[in-house]
């Protein structure tokens, strides 16, 4: 379980930085605002959020290699997917819905491709 765990951050760690350069990009500027002064800006200002969203993350990750020991990694793999897209629903729905969405889908790519196979015991 630890191993798996460390392999798990290792991996994380860079999509959810690309998923946080991404948001950053894409967030509106204002009317004559240069794209690098904005972007900074905005790489600056969401940084507490994205370690927000990376904790919670993590953490229900370790809840779930935790108590979720038997069955198949495809089971596992959708238990995953479930719980990371928890903490990134309260931003889509609170208004800026495709600003997070980019965020949305680096939680979902992490758990389907990325996200390391566990060691479970056959049912």
């Amino acid at each position: 379980m630890g191993e798996w765990l460390v392999h798990c951050v290792l991996r994380y760690i860079p999509v959810l930085f690309a998923g946080h350069v991404l948001t950053s990009a894409f967030a509106p500027r204002k009317e004559g605002e240069f794209f690098w002064d904005s972007f900074g800006r905005q790489v600056g200002l969401s940084i507490g959020l994205t370690l927000a969203l990376g904790a919670a993350s993590l953490f229900l990750l370790l809840m779930l290699g935790l108590c979720k020991r038997y069955g198949t990694t495809g089971g596992f793999r959708t238990w995953a997917l479930f719980l990371l897209i928890l903490p990134v629903l309260p931003l889509i729905f609170g208004g800026s819905g495709s600003l997070f969405g980019i965020w949305f889908l680096a939680q979902v790519v992490f758990a389907i491709w990325i996200m390391p196979k566990p060691q479970l015991i056959a049912p």
